[in-house]
């Protein structure tokens, strides 16, 4: 009598072990995407609050007057940028590529928020007008940001 595995035997165990590394591996690559959307999203807020505290201590960024600071979102990327109106041409400006496999969406006017000196409330500020979407290229995923007209994040969905 011979020792061993049939052939049959085979082919079923190696056809389970492709089934659980196939699954695995989806898992994995659903949980990077979760990350990098969850690591966006943290990255983004923490420039809305950095933008937003250099208005309200006046910071002068080696200009003589303190001054409004903002951000001016893009499709892929936004802006970190001084002043009351975004200017592409600015040197000072700070540009911030998020992951391509998300893009950025914004219910401000002109795609801008601008946090005014002294407060850092929002300039303008409309009610309604006051979203930011981080949305998943290759799939449905959404993240949504609102902010109320103190500059603070209400909810994130």
């Amino acid at each position: 009598m011979k020792k061993g595995f049939t052939l049959v035997e085979l082919i079923i165990v190696m056809a389970i072990l492709i089934s659980l590394f196939t699954l695995g591996s989806i898992n994995i690559l659903n949980t990077q995407k979760q990350s990098s959307a969850s690591a966006t999203v943290s990255t983004l807020i923490s420039d809305i609050r950095f933008q937003q505290s250099k208005a309200m201590l006046g910071q002068t960024d080696g200009g003589q007057e303190a001054d409004t600071y903002g951000i001016h979102i893009l499709g892929g990327q936004y802006v970190l940028f001084k002043g009351s109106v975004y200017s592409e041409s600015d040197p000072g400006n700070t540009v911030i590529d998020i992951d391509p496999n998300f893009s950025l969406g914004t219910s401000f006017l002109d795609n801008t928020i601008v946090f005014s000196q002294g407060s850092g409330e929002i300039v303008g500020y409309l009610a309604g007008a006051d979203q930011i979407e981080l949305v998943g290229i290759t799939d449905t995923s959404s993240v949504l940001l609102t902010l109320n007209q103190y500059g603070v994040v209400v909810s994130q969905n």
